[in-house]
């Protein structure tokens, strides 16, 4: 349920509005082959560059960015929220909203429900022998049964009903699972959303349990899931891990934010309990302004890749904007927050975290081969994003000193900014002006493009393997709606992307050049990119656990690891021949 309407009914109202009949009321519309252009309304253009894609039924300006579906069109266009961009059309095309209020006794149920799943799950992680391998799991990755305990780690069994049987023997109604995004319904029968994964309960900062995210411990796709949202559990409003970190954050004064919850975890067992995790998503304000609450200084600390360090770039906006200090520390190649705390241990980590660099510097370090001036642009317009004039000042004197420009040239810049308002487009658009890989646009364009090809570049690409983070999300929104038998065509994923870049990035990569000549050759050659890049990725990461074996003195492990990186040097030069 979105906004208090039915997802049923916005699938509807979008299916049958048809994008062209609404925008060509707001714009002059020219045919221009089997789309239709104008000049953006959302910037000052002298030729044509928003384009209209009846077929896929979205926008895209190729000045601005600007890009969505119908309902994101009239949001920007009449300054609307979404529930009324909804209804708005369902009123034009005939199509009923149901009345549906929630009151706070059914949100108090919801609460109830998932406080009872969390249990059930965790009696399975207990008192099963599935549950037995998956805490062998746990003790492998450093995880003791205290840290196990107070994040309600669980398990959801392989057969697929247990949250359905529960809910049976409570006499409560299946649709409460449904409602809260626990089962699904198809062809009529009812099953549990998670299915052998380790569980993990997602917490409000009070530790009321709201959603839940799903890891494997196999090679299955996705890797993870994580619930849907709905009216108690909102993504980009939530960090994992709060309800235990909240204490220590008040007491340092600082955060530290990672990618994910086996990054908090393991921190928390080694003593860094003021660690928090964004549930695979783009850091965000409404994240951010939650932090400040216990804060004033936020360290990132992301993937040791090019995917991790744009990450942290990003991050760094809407953590300014809430009025956080921002550092960022950097792992090695090929480590994560994890690997690293398990291969060179917490003192090391320690180290580390006190040597985390201002995000002006971290910038400069790690986009040495970008264009100069953009860079510096994209430190002004970050810059840009504080409030509060004395720090603003502060980092404007860093970056005059970074770069040898005059202060006062950087002063009127900053000025012209902050009145123009241009401070909204920063790294979170940042990301926009880094470039994102052509080959992971290509995929993204052939699973919303040719879905027959999905399965296939399923089989061997998963979310994961995308370097940048909002191909990440995009990508693995596709799976999960796939794997629920759901369309996952562009005009359906904009109805659940809020990211404002990762839309734009989904409208450019589906208005792009159509592939044409043996489309069969042409997947497989982007699906072996993609391959060839997971392995050197794999390889990279290979050098931290061939370290951690060096020095334990492990030498049955190392000549595994060192055989395993034989095994994958061998196959990328195949892959590359």
């Amino acid at each position: 349920m979105a906004y208090g309407i039915p997802g049923e009914i916005v699938d509807q109202v979008r299916e049958r509005a048809d994008i062209v009949e609404i925008v060509s009321e707001h714009l002059a519309l020219k045919q221009s082959g089997r789309n239709y252009k104008a000049l953006c309304p959302f910037h000052h253009e002298k030729t044509p560059s928003f384009i209209v894609s009846p077929e896929k039924q979205i926008y895209h300006c190729f000045g601005c960015g600007a890009g969505g579906n119908v309902f994101n069109f009239l949001m920007q266009i009449e300054n609307i929220s979404f529930p009324e961009a909804v209804r708005l059309l369902a009123k034009r095309y005939g199509i009923r909203i149901p009345q549906r209020t929630r009151s706070t006794s059914e949100a108090s149920l919801g609460y109830k429900i998932n406080a009872v799943v969390a249990k059930l799950y965790r009696r399975m992680l207990l008192g099963t022998k599935e549950g037995k391998r998956v805490r062998d799991y746990l003790r492998g990755r450093k995880v003791d049964e205290t840290t196990e305990e107070d994040f309600l780690l669980g398990y959801a069994p392989s057969e697929g009903d247990a949250l359905v049987q529960e809910a049976k023997r409570r006499n409560l109604d299946a649709k409460y699972l449904l409602e809260l995004g626990l089962a699904m319904e198809k062809e009529g029968t009812i099953r549990d959303i998670f299915r052998k994964r380790l569980i993990f309960p997602i917490a409000t900062p009070g530790g009321r349990v709201v959603g839940f995210g799903g890891r494997v411990l196999d090679n299955t796709q996705p890797k993870y899931l994580n619930s849907p949202e709905t009216k108690l559990f909102k993504k980009s409003d939530t960090l994992y891990g709060i309800h235990r970190a909240k204490a220590e954050m008040r007491k340092l004064g600082r955060a530290m934010v990672v990618e994910g919850y086996m990054d908090v975890i393991p921190l928390h067992a080694h003593g860094f309990t003021n660690s928090v995790a964004s549930l695979g998503t783009a850091f965000t304000f409404e994240q951010a302004r939650r932090l400040r609450n216990y804060c004033e200084q936020v360290v990132l600390l992301y993937d040791g890749d090019e995917a991790g360090k744009l990450a942290a770039i990003r991050a760094c906006s809407p953590a300014l904007r809430a009025g956080l200090k921002v550092e960022i520390g950097w792992l090695p190649a090929g480590d994560d927050p994890d690997s690293f705390i398990r291969s060179q241990g917490g003192d090391a980590l320690s180290d580390l975290i006190a040597s985390a660099c201002h995000y002006i510097d971290f910038i400069f370090d790690h986009l040495e081969d970008e264009d100069p001036e953009e860079v510096v642009k994209l430190a002004l317009r970050l810059t840009a994003e504080i409030d509060d004039p004395v720090r603003r000042s502060l980092d404007l004197k860093r970056l005059a000193e970074r770069t040898g420009i005059a202060i006062t040239s950087l002063e009127q810049a900053m000025t012209r900014l902050r009145a123009s308002g241009r401070s909204e487009r920063t790294a979170g658009d940042v990301s926009s002006n880094i470039p994102c890989d052509r080959v992971e646009k290509s995929i993204i364009s052939i699973l919303i493009g040719l879905p027959d090809y999905a399965d296939r570049v399923f089989e061997v690409v998963s979310p994961d393997d995308f370097a940048d983070q909002r191909m990440q999300e995009i990508a693995q929104l596709i799976l999960e709606r796939k794997s629920k038998g759901l369309d996952f065509g562009v005009s359906a994923l904009l109805s659940e992307i809020e990211d404002e870049p990762a839309r734009r990035l989904l409208t450019e990569s589906s208005l792009g050049e159509d592939l044409v000549g043996d489309i069969d050759r042409i997947v497989e050659d982007h699906i072996s990119c993609m391959r060839r890049r997971k392995i050197a990725r794999e390889i990279e990461k290979l050098r931290a656990r061939i370290r951690m074996a060096e020095k334990e003195g492990d030498a049955q492990e190392l000549e595994n690891l060192l055989a395993k990186r034989q095994s994958l040097a061998e196959e990328l030069k195949l892959l590359s021949t």
